[in-house]
């Protein structure tokens, strides 16, 4: 039988010639060849499994890939397929059956090694009184792979999250890359089509858009799949999108709606952040009315109903092309001047409310990943800077001891505009 041997080392001091170790990956299957790392061609020996005859039978093949697994088996592959990611050296633990000073990879862990250019030959002198020359045969090493942090005039912006699982995504484009899959492939493709966004996914997704309204930020180590056609790069992996940015591109204009904001109905948390930047908090303290009917609003993509959840006694902002279709939201209205804002919430048969249609989203002039990463924020009648976030001076507490106020006025009794704060409304968008 094979089993992992606790405190083994290896002890593998040279490889064949032109074969480096890129590490130890994880090695996922389910009773198929589909999921492994590497999958197209293989060979087992109970007995005699050492790493040199991997690495030969790959060669034979032309494979730029090999690996070996669970001390007895050999896999070949010209690309590191998904799901296989780097994981620590210590799940590679077991022994080679034919070379027990070698290691041959885990249970689910695979030793995977690169074909890469011929070895050197480099004079070394001794200090023999006769001169003498040795050859010492060295191996091109292969670099860890990592996030490029550049690709042309695109710069990388961060890991994020993408939001397969709602009803969009991140990136709204899906591009095909032609040539090897790599960060520079992803971003020429879709600096070509017109973006200045492109993301990578999962080792072999390129995605694009023009501006990125979910921002749900990940670490860099979460993005972790090496790009199909580039085992030195990293390209995301599932459901993590590396994210970067053109340089060259013209920044949106923060006075125009965003056009691009998808799909008809976004659920999105109120957000206040600072005028001058800094870290958002959620907005609380709205209270819930039950006045208001459902209308129609127009179908342009960038009108923003306000409505509230009478289930949870929360709030929230909903985008909609049509409202006729939704028989369980109120209509917008329009954010009073002055005073602490009543979000109207729709009851069948209740008052009818004429729409305001005044809401839309705007770029973000303080987000911190830069003019085309949001979350985006509010604008009422064109204006992105009317909002307020003031301090309660009354003896009233049916807002809270801070509220948000639209356009704040000095006759107010209720804060003292002075002591406001001038903030913006992000719309932090969360299904």
């Amino acid at each position: 039988c094979v089993h992992a041997a606790a405190g083994l080392n290896a002890r593998q001091t040279s490889l064949p010639a032109a074969w480096t170790s890129v590490g130890c990956f994880r090695q996922v299957y389910y009773d198929s060849t589909a999921s492994r790392s590497l999958k197209v061609a293989s060979f087992t020996s109970v007995d005699n499994m050492t790493i040199e005859s991997c690495l030969d039978f790959c060669a034979s093949g032309g494979f730029t890939f090999a690996g070996v697994e669970f001390a007895r088996e050999c896999f070949c592959d010209n690309v590191i397929e998904s799901p296989g990611v780097p994981i620590s050296s210590s799940s590679c633990n077991m022994a080679c059956t034919g070379n027990s000073a070698e290691i041959c990879g885990g249970p689910d862990a695979i030793n995977v090694f690169s074909h890469s250019a011929a070895p050197t030959t480099t004079p070394t002198p001794t200090t023999s009184t006769t001169p003498v020359v040795t050859t010492t045969s060295t191996t091109a090493p292969v670099a860890t792979p990592t996030i490029p942090q550049t690709a042309g005039t695109f710069i990388y912006k961060g890991c994020f999250q993408d939001a397969v699982l709602t009803r969009f995504r991140t990136l709204g484009t899906q591009v095909t890359v032609s040539g090897a899959f790599n960060v520079e492939g992803c971003t020429a493709a879709c600096k070509s089509a017109g973006f200045p966004l492109a993301g990578l996914e999962f080792g072999q997704e390129c995605w694009c858009d023009t501006y990125m309204e979910i921002v749900s930020p990940a670490p860099d180590r979460e993005c972790n799949k090496v790009c199909i056609g580039d085992a030195t790069e990293l390209c995301g992996t599932g459901n993590r999108l590396a994210v970067y940015q053109d340089t060259a591109a013209t920044p949106p204009n923060p006075q125009t709606c965003l056009n691009n904001f998808q799909l008809p109905l976004i659920d999105v948390i109120l957000q206040w952040v600072p005028k001058t930047g800094g870290t958002a908090s959620q907005i609380t303290g709205i209270v819930i009315t039950g006045n208001g009917s459902v209308v129609s609003l127009t179908k342009e993509k960038n009108t923003i109903a306000l409505t509230v959840s009478l289930a949870s006694h929360s709030f929230c902002f909903d985008l909609h092309t049509d409202l006729e279709n939704l028989n369980v939201l109120g209509s917008a209205v329009a954010p009073e001047i002055g005073g602490a804002q009543f979000l109207i919430t729709d009851v069948i048969g209740a008052i009818s409310t004429v729409a305001f249609n005044g809401y839309c989203a705007k770029p973000n002039p303080v987000g911190q990943f830069g003019p085309f990463i949001g979350p985006a924020v509010l604008s009422v009648n064109g204006h992105v800077d009317q909002w307020a976030l003031c301090h309660n001076v009354t003896s009233t507490n049916t807002f809270g001891s801070r509220f948000v106020i639209y356009s704040p006025i000095a006759t107010n009794p209720h804060y003292d505009i002075s002591q406001c704060q001038d903030i913006f409304i992000q719309l932090q968008i969360t299904g």
